[in-house]
């Protein structure tokens, strides 16, 4: 469960933290600016304040918006994953299709 929160915010930030360096480098921008663009995309918010002007750029801004939706799925999973292992509703083993009682099945046979 660690590790998917690690690899999840390790994500995050290398994706942040690129696109912040290539923005701020490439357009002129300054790191606010570069941040808060990154921070729109990735959150799939979006803003017309800043728009890229270099094709290269662009580009950029198209897979950040996929890491963030990807990024996004991933974040959700690890948490939903986190919250029915831990509820009490036993909701984590009738998802997997009560491999435990099928256990118990097989050995009363």
């Amino acid at each position: 469960m660690r590790k998917g929160v690690a690899i999840a915010l390790g994500n995050l930030i290398f994706v942040s933290g690129t696109g912040t360096i290539a923005y701020h480098f490439l357009e002129g921008w300054s790191w606010v600016d570069s941040f808060y663009f990154v921070g729109m995309h990735i959150t799939t918010v979006g803003t017309a304040a800043l728009e890229p002007t270099r094709d290269i750029t662009k580009i950029l801004a198209v897979f950040i918006d996929f890491a963030g939706i990807i990024l996004g799925f991933y974040s959700l999973t690890i948490m939903a994953i986190f919250y029915f292992k831990n509820s009490d509703l036993g909701l984590w083993r009738m998802l997997s299709f009560g491999s435990s009682e099928k256990k118990k099945d097989q050995k009363t046979q």
